[in-house]
Formats: structure tokens, sequence, C-alpha cells
């Protein structure tokens, strides 16, 4: 199926009107999909000026080609653009795309122009909103299974199922079958043989849907219109793209079993309390029933189903946990009765990532902070840094460069230490002047801050102090915290 297609999509082909619930239900798991005719749920979608001003003021983070392919699938943010702006060609003529899976202001938009398809409800958690000029693209990734609908222009979709081991970080514009090939006999490293077999290409146009399984490989490249256009008054810039993903809670219950169904809307308390624990583990397309409780923020089921046998730590869809769901949801108070009942603070889900970077990743400073004297930690394969920057957290950076590192916590200075014992025992430091050198060769920070936070409520970390040069400490003997 490899090669190149000028315009072929080797998906299976359906019309939006004829896709069926059964139908559904049997695809979605085995492999991707077109939908057709399927404009009619964008039908009031605003074209070339209307579109620009129906979106103008709303900054998404502007996604570098070139980042994108250096740092893999998330990429990084070099800057944020308007979107009218940006649609309107005024910004981003350098290369790059728009893009967000967080977009609340442009998504609360899009929606006011669109219906949701009841076949799809339920697809995906998060709301995608990109738009890319022609050339712009994203590496290959993967991720939970989502619907991306077309609004304008064209769109090349490379493809792989989720065995395939190998998948470069190249400019996904420059890829096809025979590069791919290429590629993995340059490098001894990788074997790009499997993917450049089983690669399936589709050039998706607008009014059409094009759904992805769980876990399978994608890469897109955005194209220029049919007739090579850049834009006009009478329509959106025909090599724009727009994708947009969008799941309904309510909806999607209605199809889960209702010990799910319970867990994530938080109804039906009396009759989970008694029947909670014959199923507590049972598991649907990667949810157990708390995984859904977390997600939703429903603390009371949470707890009912942690009474009743259910996993703190259970692995479900991208190895997430229960702790994962609720700080990437800013669940408060479902995270902390996560953490009370033995949540693992480092667990990483299958991209690397820890509940605690998560908090970084949406941006929410007070869950970062609770997590972290909660003995979290920021390291990890993406660090709470890298992804704060990704999002275009300008204020979680900015945090971030007092309390984090790059993904380390800040070396304990003695004068760092000095103060905070200055403040909770300045006996200790009266009575022994070498102190605070001692505690610091015999602890790690990590170490020492749990310490410290269990025993005195709050952490060195906490008083905010400016990094300063180590001061000189007289030597001396070893001393118990």
């Amino acid at each position: 199926m490899a090669g190149a297609l000028h315009g072929a999509c080797d998906l299976k082909t359906l019309t939006l009107d004829s896709l069926t619930a059964q139908q559904f239900g049997a695809l979605r798991k085995t492999e991707p999909f077109l939908l057709t005719d399927a404009a009619s749920v964008w039908a009031g979608w605003p074209e070339g000026a209307a579109f620009s001003a129906a979106f103008s003021g709303m900054e998404l983070p502007l996604r570098n080609a070139t980042a994108l392919a250096q740092h893999g699938s998330a990429g990084t943010t070099s800057s944020r653009a308007d979107v009218g702006a940006y649609a309107a060609g005024k910004v981003g003529a350098g290369g790059g795309m728009l893009f967000s899976n967080h977009a609340e202001d442009a998504s609360d938009t899009a929606r006011a122009f669109m219906s949701l398809p009841p076949v799809l409800d339920g697809v995906g958690y998060d709301d995608i909103f990109s738009v890319g000029w022609d050339g712009s693209g994203v590496p290959f990734h993967r991720h939970d299974e989502n619907w991306l609908g077309l609004v304008a222009g064209r769109k090349r979709w490379l493809l792989a199922p989720p065995h395939v081991r190998e998948t470069p970080l190249t400019d996904p514009c420059a890829l096809s079958a025979p590069v791919l090939s290429r590629l993995g006999s340059s490098s001894s490293a990788k074997n790009y043989a499997p993917l450049a077999k089983e690669l399936v290409e589709c050039e998706q146009k607008a009014g059409t849907i094009l759904f992805i399984p769980s876990r399978w490989w994608h890469a897109t490249c955005n194209l220029a219109s049919d007739d090579g256009s850049r834009g006009g008054a009478a329509a959106p810039p025909a090599l724009l793209s727009v994708a947009f993903g969008q799941q309904s809670l309510a909806g999607y219950a209605t199809e889960l079993p209702r010990l799910h169904a319970a867990a994530l809307r938080g109804t039906d308390y009396e009759w989970l309390e008694h029947n909670a624990a014959a199923a507590v583990r049972a598991e649907h397309n990667g949810f157990e029933p708390l995984h859904l409780a977390a997600k939703g923020g429903r603390l009371q089921a949470a707890r009912l189903l942690l009474t009743a046998g259910a996993d703190v730590n259970a692995r479900g869809q991208m190895e997430f946990t229960p702790l994962h769901w609720a700080v990437q949801r800013r669940q408060r108070a479902v995270a902390e009765l996560l953490l009370a009942r033995g949540a693992n603070l480092r667990a990483q889900d299958s991209m690397g990532v820890t509940p605690t970077a998560y908090a970084a990743h949406v941006g929410d400073v007070p869950m970062l902070e609770y997590v972290l004297g909660r003995g979290g930690s920021c390291s990890g394969k993406l660090s709470c840094g890298k992804l704060a920057r990704m999002k275009g957290h300008a204020h979680m950076v900015e945090w971030l460069q007092v309390r984090v590192e790059d993904g380390a916590l800040r070396k304990l200075t003695p004068e760092r230490l000095r103060a905070f014992y200055t403040k909770h025992n300045p006996e200790k430091l009266a009575a022994r002047p070498n102190f605070v050198r001692n505690v610091l060769k015999k602890n790690s920070d990590e170490r020492l801050l749990a310490k410290l936070t269990k025993a005195y409520g709050e952490s060195p970390l906490d008083l905010a102090l400016p990094e300063k040069a180590e001061d000189a400490d007289a030597a001396g003997g070893r001393e118990e915290l």
C-alpha cells in the first residue's frame, strides 16, 4: 500500500451518514478510516475575512516544523501567534503551524459553527485545534483514538499500525516509503523497513473526517489547495487545515457499563457502594472505573471504588494511572485522595511523563506546587520545564525558574537552608555552627526536602529565595537532621 498517492487514499472510506454505531464499534479498534460527506458537521464555518475575524485575538502556540522534527511528536513552542492574523497570512510566514490540544477559547468558538456527529460522541479526551499553511506538518507520533475533520484545504497522512517499533522525526512533508527505506539503510541504530512496508498513505480533502484508532502512528503534512491558491477574500486559505475533535462526557457515559458510567458521571452512588466490589477492576476501552472517576473529578465515586478494592495505580489508556488523569484534569481533591491511598507520583505514562509533569503541561501552578511538596519529581523523559515551554505557559515557566530547573529541583544551597532553619528552628543553628553544611552533605536534595516538608509543613523551596553562590561553612563532623 506504500508509495506516492497523488490524491488517492488507501483507507477504508465510508459516508458519515451511513456509518452505524455497530460498524463504528467494529472498526474503531482495528483500522483508521475516512468519512466523506462530513461538511454538514461544520456547515456554519466562517470563510475568508469572517474566519480571521471570528478567531482574532486568540493566541495559539506556533509550532516550528524544524523544532517539531528535533524534539518529537509534541514539539516545542517557538512563539505564539494570533489565529486570525495567521489565517490572514500576516504572521507565521517563516513556517510552522498553530496547534493546541487545550485551546479552550478557539474550541469554544469552533463549537459555535459545528455539531458533533452522534456516532463519534465520546471519542478522544482533548479538544484539538490546528491551523497550518502548506509545507507545515507534524512528525510521527501516536496517542489515544481521535477523529479529525478537515474544514478547508488538503492534508497528507502517513499512518502505520501500533506494532511498528521505529519511526523517524523527519519532516513529514519529505517522507514516502522509498525515503523511509533509504533512511533505514543509512542508520545502523534505526530500522525503518517495517514502517516502509506497513505505511498507509491518504490525502484528506476538505469536508471529510479521518478516524485514528488508539496507538496508531501518524504523521501529517498540510498541502496547497487543489487550484494552488494561497487564500482570498471568499474563503479561508484553501491550504489552511483545521482539525477539531471533541468529547462529550455525558454522551460517552451512555455507552459504558453501569459501573463505569456511575464513576464518570458521579451518580448512582448507592448502587455503586453495594456493587462496586464485583467489577471494580473491570476494563472498558482502556479505562477502569477509577480512571473515569479521577478523570471526571468524582471524589465520592473515587472513594467508594478505592474502598471496594480498586487499584490506585492501575494502568489504562496510554499507561495513565488514575493520578495522571486527576492531575491532567486539574482535579485537586481527587489527587489528594489518590496520594493519601498510595498513588505513585513517579509513575510514567507511555510517553515517559509523570503525573507531576502533567501539572506543568496544563499550566496548573498550585497543583504542581502541591505534588512537588508530596515528593513528586519533575525529572523524566519530558520534564516540567520542557512541557511548560512546549505548551507556552509563560506563568508556569516563570514559576519553574524559581523552583525547578530543567527537570531537577534547584540545589539546596546553604543560604536557602539556613534561612529555612532561621524561620523554623533557630536554636539548632545557634547550637551547631556546622549544622547546615553537614546536613547537606549527608542527605540528597529530594530526601532532605521530603523530611523537612513532613517535619515543618513546608519546603525550603517555598521561601522562593534567589539562588546565590554557596558560602563557606566550616568543615566539621556529620550531624543528624
